[in-house]
């Protein structure tokens, strides 16, 4: 296997592969797809485009762009994509640091993206692993999509807040009592300093073998999160198939 290289995607044939790889991890709608001249366009005036690249095929890549967030000028993360054919060699991470490295250069130290709270790996990598946080959930936020990994349930997102100068690398895992293995959040648990919300093991099967079972799991989280947030609760972890929240001092 060739090594992976990052790099910024930078002419025409790197966008092109950028818009296939988008159709091949998601099946979206060709509406959907962001095409290959706003790539152009967020490489080449102030965005951040990078590809991994396995020898000069396009494993994965990262889409980011200058936004705000509650005031504070941030690099948003629009786009994470890793062919199927290499998930689970780290390339995922590897475009988070490089894209965080980047942020960095252009004088910003906060990124925030969206992610689903139902996928757990996703979750893994943006709480446990980069160590971002989570304060606000979104309900139906995209509204209804159709592509592979969304069609059939509400869009809820998390917004993912990654504080680029803090430390970054894998949390030492400790154990974490899961006081809500059920995603109820009651009275007594919300005075507790740290609670936890359970995430499926695997949503995508979940919907297609029990669709209305997945619809229970959105609705639930949904619950949960949205109690929890409220009561300023942050997520800040990924254990043992859980998201761990503690209460946010001062």
């Amino acid at each position: 296997m060739a090594a992976t290289a990052i790099r910024d995607l930078t002419d025409a044939r790197d966008f092109a592969q950028a818009e296939d790889l988008q159709d091949v991890v998601w099946s979206f709608d060709p509406r959907g797809i962001v095409p290959a001249h706003v790539l152009y366009v967020a490489a080449n005036d102030g965005g951040i485009v990078l590809g991994a690249y396995e020898g000069d095929k396009l494993a994965g890549f990262c889409l980011g762009f200058l936004g705000r967030y509650q005031d504070q000028l941030c690099h948003v993360s629009h786009l994470l994509a890793v062919h199927p054919d290499h998930r689970g060699q780290g390339i995922g991470t590897a475009l988070k640091q490089a894209q965080r490295d980047r942020a960095l250069s252009q004088g910003l130290d906060l990124m925030i993206w969206t992610f689903d709270p139902l996928q757990r790996r996703n979750a893994y990598l943006n709480l446990h692993v980069l160590r971002a946080e989570a304060r606000t959930y979104r309900v139906n936020l995209y509204g209804d999509l159709n592509d592979s990994l969304n069609a059939g349930l509400p869009t809820d997102r998390l917004i993912a807040e990654w504080h680029l100068a803090a430390p970054s690398g894998r949390r030492k895992r400790q154990p974490v009592p899961l006081l809500a293995p059920d995603l109820t959040l009651d009275t007594a648990a919300l005075t507790a300093a740290t609670v936890s919300i359970a995430i499926p093991g695997d949503i995508g099967r979940e919907k297609r073998e029990d669709p209305s079972g997945a619809h229970r799991w959105r609705m639930a989280q949904r619950e949960a999160f949205e109690r929890a947030l409220s009561a300023g609760f942050v997520a800040h972890d990924v254990i043992d198939g859980a998201y761990v929240l503690d209460k946010e001092q001062g």
